[in-house]
């Protein structure tokens, strides 16, 4: 394929098989991705056959997901189960691009970036249910981060309280979040900016202290970075 598919067995069952994944068995409930130029087959079983929904996309925001290795060719599989939400987001598509009314095609591209966000989440889910022990330590290592944001935070000393190595800790965060602790953190102190910004009437100096950046020069670099602006600017287009 030329582009990144997204595929629904809502009933039924089958098996399917890729370059990084070896043949498995598809049961109802499952989410396939289907990625570009990467070799794959499946077929439903001849007995039980399967409903299969399915949504193709390209372009460059779904490139920059799979450059970050939101999606992982060798996880291709997401069991979801049955999911209304899921089955609506399908229906409303088929039925906006039956129509084909005015402005149908970017609504319908945000329709299968929901989709993308319901996947991302539900695998989410089932990771944390595998792997009950991780979740607890990455929850456990996230509440600190908000309740601690404001100030310097080494990420050594979380993990000796944590008990685990940080290698360890880095890939069980990553797994779970779909960003490294860093990043997270980075995140959280750039959300309490924003809110910093739209409602309060700090400086720009003292918000950077707030949410916890080392210094402003460091604060307004990354804000404009991250939003495309700086930090006065922003303020400004609240206002405006």
């Amino acid at each position: 394929l030329q582009e990144f598919q997204v595929i629904y067995i809502s009933r039924g069952k089958g098996i399917f098989e890729s370059a990084s994944c070896a043949p498995t068995v598809v049961k109802e409930g499952t989410i396939l991705l289907l990625f570009p130029y990467e070799w794959h087959r499946y077929k439903p079983d001849a007995e039980a056959g399967w409903d299969e929904w399915w949504a193709g996309c390209k372009g460059p925001v779904l490139d920059n997901l799979l450059r970050r290795q939101f999606f992982s060719k060798e996880k291709p599989l997401y069991h979801i189960g049955y999911q209304q939400n899921v089955m609506q987001l399908f229906h409303d598509m088929i039925g906006q691009t039956g129509d084909e009314l005015p402005g149908y095609q970017p609504l319908i591209s945000s329709a299968v970036m929901h989709l993308l966000g319901l996947v991302q989440f539900y695998g989410k889910q089932e990771t944390a249910q595998e792997d009950p022990l991780h979740a607890q330590l990455v929850n456990k290592a996230m509440q600190y981060m908000r309740t601690h944001m404001s100030q310097a935070i080494s990420f050594d000393a979380l993990c000796k309280e944590l008990q685990v190595s940080y290698s360890h800790f880095r890939k069980a965060f990553k797994s779970h979040t779909g960003m490294p602790p860093h990043q997270y953190l980075l995140e959280l102190r750039m959300e309490k900016s924003r809110q910093l910004l739209a409602t309060t009437p700090k400086a720009v100096k003292e918000i950077a202290f707030d949410a916890g950046f080392e210094s402003a020069f460091y604060f307004s670099r990354m804000f404009k970075k991250k939003m495309g602006t700086t930090p006065g600017a922003y303020r400004k287009s609240l206002t405006h």
